[in-house]
């Protein structure tokens, strides 16, 4: 999200191609790029990295991965899904249940999951077809609520607490 303008910057060019990656390094995030990276490379045939529309379009694909560090408010993953949704062709398919997102952390939040799912458009009315909270899907090894310090900072959160 443009933080000047309070506008939403699509993740997709006008061509359906996804923005360009900036050529700095990132720190942390450099490794978990070259895991996907051999991860692509090991598995071309299931595995895609940051394709257009027109790829997904062509392969068919029906899942989108969106990996995180940690999931805290929630607002990171809700800012990146809203740039993804501004493209017609996205939002269309996630409307049709023809598109899932699996969110992957090592932590997050079960508020931040409630505000990623809130954020996202349609309803999980029961008698949709195809509920909003059915078409995103989390997998995390540590899942917690925000203020449970111990769950979150294990055997040390009382030294957290202290300082």
């Amino acid at each position: 999200m443009d933080a000047q303008e309070g506008q939403v910057v699509p993740y997709f060019d006008a061509g359906g191609n996804p923005t360009f990656r900036p050529p700095q390094t990132l720190g942390s995030e450099d490794l978990v790029y070259s895991l996907i990276s051999n991860i692509v490379r090991g598995d071309s045939s299931r595995f895609l990295d940051h394709p257009g529309l027109d790829q997904m379009r062509e392969e068919g694909v029906r899942n989108v991965v969106l990996i995180d560090d940690s999931i805290g408010s929630g607002d990171r993953v809700t800012s990146f899904m809203r740039s993804m949704m501004q493209s017609k062709s996205l939002l269309s398919w996630w409307s049709y249940g023809l598109i899932r997102f699996t969110i992957v952390s090592y932590a997050r939040t079960r508020e931040g999951e409630k505000v990623v799912v809130r954020s996202m458009v349609g309803s999980n009315h029961p008698k949709r077809i195809f509920p909003k909270a059915t078409k995103i899907d989390f997998k995390s090894e540590r899942v917690y609520a925000g203020s449970d310090l111990k769950l979150r900072w294990e055997k040390r959160y009382e030294d957290i607490l202290r300082r």
